[in-house]
């Protein structure tokens, strides 16, 4: 039987609470974030979305 995939950490709506703008660039950093909790990179879905948000910042994606 196929492997069961967990939900992801970080949803759409929490890149938008970000500050990151409607558009493709949700899809990206969405799968990018899932590759990452997939890999085990990260304890938990705070810890997650925490370096995430530094890493939209260092990319200039969202202010601040």
């Amino acid at each position: 039987s196929e492997p069961v995939l967990p939900d992801p950490w970080v949803r759409g709506r929490d890149l938008l609470a970000m500050g990151l703008p409607e558009g493709p660039r949700i899809g990206h950093w969405l799968q990018k974030a899932y590759n990452w909790q997939l890999e085990g990179r990260y304890p938990d879905r705070e810890a997650l979305r925490e370096s995430l948000r530094q890493t939209l910042r260092r990319h200039g994606e969202i202010d601040g």
